[in-house]
Formats: C-alpha cells, sequence, structure tokens
C-alpha cells in the first residue's frame, strides 16, 4: 500500500487567500494515490494431516506436529484423539476439539497406555474430510477440518505416587502485556509455585479473579504476602 501523496499534473503554483486578508504561500494540489488491493490470507482447501509425534515424560504424553504444505496458512483449531486401542473405537475413545492454533499438547495421564492422533481445522469453509467429519460430529465437524494424521502409540505413561489431592500453590503472580510484550493485549497469563506433595498428576487448575478474593484456607498467608495479585 502506497502512502505517498503524487502532485497533480498541469497544475500551477497559486497564492491562496483566506478570509483575514493573508495571502498564504504558493501552494500545490496533492490527491492521495489509490492505495494497492489487500488480499487477507485465505486456504481454499482442508488442511492436509499433520506430521505428528510423541513421547511419554514422567506422567505426561507429549505431543508435537508439523504442519502440513496444504491448507495451513488459516490454521485456528485442533482436533485430539486418544484411546486404548489404535483402531479408535473403544469406549475409552476420547475426541476433543477447541485448542486453538498450537504445535504442542502436554497431558497428564498416569498409568495408561494410549495410541493418539490429530486433525487440523482451517478457515477455507469446504467440506471436512469425512472421517474427520464423523468423529467430530455436526455442526461443528462440518467445513475446515482435514484428516487425522497417522496415529502415533502404544504410549505408555508412568504410574503416579500421589496418594491424596494437590497440597496447594503459592507465588500467584498474573502478566499482562506490560510485563511480557508477547502476551497479547487485553489477555493476562497466570505463573504460580505447585507445592511438592502430590503434585505429580495435576492436570488442571483454576484462577480466580475478584475485586474482593476471600482468603481460604492455606492460601490465606499467601494472599496476604502478595495483595498485588488480587485484581
Amino acid at each position: 500500500m502506497s502512502d505517498k501523496f503524487t502532485p497533480l499534473l498541469g497544475l500551477t503554483r497559486t497564492p491562496i487567500t483566506d478570509k483575514t486578508g493573508i495571502v498564504s504561500p504558493p501552494w500545490q494540489r496533492w490527491f492521495s494515490s489509490i492505495p494497492d488491493s489487500v488480499v487477507l490470507p485465505s486456504d481454499s482447501m482442508i488442511p492436509g494431516p499433520p506430521d505428528l509425534s510423541g513421547i511419554t515424560s514422567g506422567v505426561n504424553f507429549v505431543l508435537d506436529w508439523i504442519d502440513p504444505t496444504v491448507g495451513a496458512v488459516t490454521l485456528d483449531d485442533v482436533c485430539l484423539q486418544y484411546d486404548a486401542v489404535p483402531t479408535f473405537d473403544s469406549a475409552l475413545l476420547s475426541t476433543t476439539t477447541g485448542w486453538g492454533k498450537i504445535n504442542h499438547i502436554d497431558r497428564v495421564d498416569p498409568d495408561k497406555t494410549l495410541y493418539f492422533r490429530i486433525a487440523l481445522h482451517n478457515k477455507s469453509g469446504e467440506p471436512s474430510e469425512a472421517g474427520t467429519a464423523a468423529a467430530i460430529g455436526s455442526p461443528k465437524g462440518d467445513v475446515g477440518w482435514g484428516a487425522f494424521s497417522a496415529s502415533v502409540g502404544p504410549l505408555t505413561s508412568a504410574s503416579t505416587t500421589d496418594t491424596g489431592n494437590p497440597s496447594g500453590a503459592s507465588d500467584l503472580q498474573i502478566i499482562t502485556t506490560l510485563d511480557d510484550p508477547r502476551i497479547p493485549m487485553g489477555y493476562a497469563s497466570f505463573q504460580l509455585k505447585k507445592d511438592t506433595a502430590n503434585n505429580q498428576s495435576i492436570y488442571d487448575l483454576e484462577v480466580v479473579l475478584s475485586e474482593t478474593l476471600p482468603a481460604e484456607g492455606p492460601f490465606v498467608a499467601q494472599l496476604a504476602a502478595h495483595p498485588d495479585t488480587i485484581l
């Protein structure tokens, strides 16, 4: 896009007189050139299958993949499937979407042997690959989904030594764009330290934002020590 202004050809410099009678310096008329057409990124076909790899790390399953070369411009979601059998048709089968544009999943699931595969979604609006559409279901799976990757597995995670609920966490910090420019404006990232008791199989957490967050249980001391973390 051009942001330069081009003078009209054939026009002469002409003094301009305002209402006060003051004559301005010679002036030349200008006009803005027409901006080049802006073409937004797009895909005309559904994504190809990604190149998936997977390992286990203790109680974690760690998945990474490389995006396909076809239909990868507007990728915006991932479908993850895992199952205890390579045919992905047992009672344990899990199918989830809503991951956003990512290339890494780290899942805590101790003492399991599983197979994994993923499919990607883009904004092409084209009909989904039939197998993926059936796995996700209508209407979510109708358009934009590519074929599943080749599966990885069997992967076996380690057993956990946890015998009860996690003992807690401390040093909660709220990080915004002002702290780290990689965080989009209007978003916040949370950082904390987990206690060492029963922490091996933690797979989720809840952060509560409140103007008057009540102090509860073992967190009284932490909240008192870190008042800046209460919004």
